[in-house]
């Protein structure tokens, strides 16, 4: 069995600064096109600030990583079959990750796998993706 390198906390905290820049930026564009349209309903705003809430949970969950995992080589699995984790799984991880911020990182340390409290919390792990290394 081969030895797996976890990111430590500095590739993790560079994934989510990416991801949230990316975020900012979604906001943004989102923002000026609306407001350069005559009339938006409030439909198409929910609709959309949705879809920017959930960008990492659906990307976790459809191709293992965010745009700023990828970046950084890494990726979001599950703990026992080293596959993606669901659609719940990843709501749950980055729900606990807002709520909880940089408290939810304090466990990294004290972790033989580096896991945050959130991905305690559903059984995933974060690990160097070897596709992108």
């Amino acid at each position: 069995m081969e030895k797996v390198d976890y990111p430590g906390i500095i590739d993790r905290l560079k994934a989510s600064v990416i991801d949230g820049l990316i975020i900012i930026a979604l906001i943004g564009a989102s923002t000026e096109i609306f407001s350069s349209l005559d009339q938006v309903s409030n439909t198409y705003k929910v609709i959309t600030v949705i879809a920017i809430f959930l960008y990492e949970p659906i990307t976790v969950s459809l191709f293992g990583a965010s745009m700023g995992h990828r970046m950084c080589k890494v990726k979001v699995q599950n703990t026992n079959s080293g596959k993606k984790i669901n659609i719940i799984q990843s709501v749950i991880r980055f729900l606990m990750k807002s709520i909880l911020g940089w408290i939810s990182l304090f466990t990294i340390s004290s972790d033989k796998q580096n896991k945050a409290m959130h991905d305690l919390a559903v059984n995933s792990v974060v690990v160097y993706d070897e596709d992108y290394i």
